[in-house]
């Protein structure tokens, strides 16, 4: 499994040698599979956020990670998240009409999806 850390409070991905704390299942979240280092720094809060990579690549072959911003032909912008249920990536979004879209994440839809960002970098 290939891992990245997202440094909560620079608000930029960390270097491997930065990264100090225990790894764990964000408690707040339940059983959901987004890992968090506890930094036990003063300010006691969840210093990084841990995102898994998919393994699979967009049309322009950058990687794909948990949290990533995925655009469509179709216009659609999709978020990669981690559905503990199925233990795999899914990929959701929301139209112009609120409408909710929401499917597995399998190599066969990599060829029509862009990543444009993460919902890190660039907010939710």
């Amino acid at each position: 499994m290939k891992l990245k850390a997202w440094d909560n409070h620079e608000k930029r991905w960390a270097k491997t040698h930065e990264i100090e704390g225990e790894l764990f299942i964000n408690p707040e979240s339940g059983d959901t599979g987004v890992f968090y280092i506890h930094d036990h720094s003063a300010s006691g809060k969840l210093h990084y956020t841990v995102v898994k990579s998919t393994g699979l690549k967009d049309r322009h072959g950058k990687e794909i990670w948990e949290g990533d911003k995925l655009k469509s032909s179709n216009g659609l912008v999709f978020v990669v998240t981690w559905n503990q249920e199925r233990f795999g990536f899914q990929i959701k979004a929301k139209d112009k009409h609120g409408i909710e879209y929401e499917k597995g994440f399998q190599s066969q839809v990599e060829s029509d999806l862009e990543v444009i960002g993460n919902i890190y970098e660039g907010g939710e």
